[in-house]
């Protein structure tokens, strides 16, 4: 991925992300509100550090967006300029070292960009337990990174991709096989086979898609794979004719069942 810390070249891979998903879903930037700088600068402050050029650009593009307007996209989110002055001014939970704030999740899960490691910054979630009146269970918090998301760009792609983009697309199906009989290539194997064929049925990566990720996109379909004890790919597609032919290929090139 890009190491390029401007802020204009992260507000230009923002815009892009938005312009992507708005071909799909046409209020999807309407109803985006920016932050300005200053609203940014002062979050800073409240943090005690500077973000990642990619959050400020992301709070830029819809740090006042009303909770809701972007729904199904990250509907069970608390997130935005109001979320992250309210964490650093009174932290729920303690902040993972190194790391800066983005939002949480369902109201209890609060997530983070990892930036203790090398950029691309994964996002982190950073569960906690908690007692029976509520209080934090010191050390019972358990840091994972969340849907496979090594980047910010990659988490944005990934939902937009999986709420708004594939609601376009009427049918879907699913096909899988398990990986752990004698003889089954290794993951990285696996993917880059998945990928080969996508693109010889004419569907290209959706941006950002790097890693374990595998989404690919067409006008009329699309593909999702999750690799794991068993790969399954999830098939969206405008007709139920193309559903099935994609279907019955990926049965036959990949060695996999299709699930009703």
């Amino acid at each position: 991925m890009p190491g390029n810390d401007s802020d204009a070249y992260w507000d230009a891979e923002i815009d892009a992300w938005v312009r992507y998903f708005s071909a799909y879903t046409e209020w999807f930037g309407e109803r985006m509100v920016p932050a300005s700088e200053a609203d940014v600068l002062r979050l800073e402050k409240l943090a005690g550090r500077r973000f990642p050029a990619e959050l400020r650009a992301f709070l830029r593009r819809m740090g006042h967006t009303q909770r809701g307007a972007l729904d199904p996209f990250m509907e069970d989110y608390i997130y935005g300029i109001d979320a992250v002055a309210k964490f650093y001014q009174a932290p729920r939970v303690p902040a993972p070292p190194e790391a800066v704030y983005l939002w949480t999740l369902g109201g209890d899960c609060e997530m983070f960009l990892d930036t203790a490691q090398e950029p691309p910054y994964p996002v982190i979630g950073y569960g906690w337990y908690f007692g029976e009146y509520g209080a934090i269970i010191p050390g019972s918090h358990h840091p994972y990174i969340y849907h496979g998301s090594h980047s910010l760009m990659q988490f944005l792609y990934c939902e937009a991709f999986r709420w708004l983009r594939v609601r376009m697309l009427a049918h879907k199906t699913r096909v899988q096989r398990s990986t752990q009989e004698p003889g089954v290539p290794p993951t990285a194997a696996r993917i880059g086979q998945f990928r080969e064929l996508a693109v010889k049925l004419g569907f290209s990566s959706v941006p950002y898609m790097t890693g374990e990720l595998a989404y690919y996109n067409r006008d009329d379909a699309s593909f999702m794979l999750y690799p794991g004890s068993e790969d399954r790919i999830t098939i969206h597609a405008k007709s139920e004719r193309e559903l099935g032919r994609l279907r019955e290929i990926l049965v036959d090139q990949l060695d996999m069942y299709a699930l009703q």
